[in-house]
């Protein structure tokens, strides 16, 4: 039998232990908030080219390892990809006309907001030079081996627990 499932509801599968992999099928076009956020066992999930939508914390709090964010997603929720320990890039496909990633961190396509930090980036982060004028909501949540990050003078606003549960020491604006 075949399904035609085109979403996938908020908190469909929140907290659900016994998730390890995830092959979205490409009729679904929105991923809904908290879809599944907590799925602690969660270390691979297909995100098929057909996802135009992926809602804030969608996939916060789990186990994988990379995201590749085809051209027609135009819309990502804060703290979408935060608190992943395993994170440590996100990649999106050229030609996409609202994000961009630079160094594994993903950005609005002209650069003026970090929308996420990989939650395994480790080290330093130095966002001089790129122009970003706003941290997003949860952007750094969860980055335990970020150590410290220089904000340019462009920076105009941090957004809604940008730097919850970071590892961040040292923060230079």
């Amino acid at each position: 039998k075949t399904y035609n499932v085109t979403e996938i509801g908020a908190n469909a599968f929140y907290n659900c232990d016994t998730v390890r992999t995830v092959n979205i099928p490409s009729s679904v076009k929105k991923i809904d908030y908290s879809a599944f956020q907590n799925c602690d066992n969660l270390t691979s999930a297909v995100i098929p080219s057909s996802v135009t939508s992926i809602g804030s914390s969608a996939f916060s709090s789990t186990g994988i390892s990379s995201v590749y964010i085809y051209k027609g997603v135009s819309s990502i929720g804060y703290g979408a990809f935060s608190d992943c320990p395993n994170l440590t890039s996100i990649t999106v496909e050229s030609g996409n006309s609202k994000y961009a990633t630079y160094n594994g961190v993903l950005y609005a396509k002209d650069m003026s907001t970090i929308i996420s930090c990989p939650g395994g980036y480790s080290g330093s982060l130095n966002l001089s030079g790129l122009g970003v004028k706003e941290i997003g909501g949860n952007a750094f949540m969860g980055c335990e081996k970020l150590t410290s990050i220089t904000l340019p003078n462009t920076i105009q606003s941090i957004d809604i627990q940008a730097f919850r549960d970071s590892g961040i020491r040292s923060i230079s604006i």
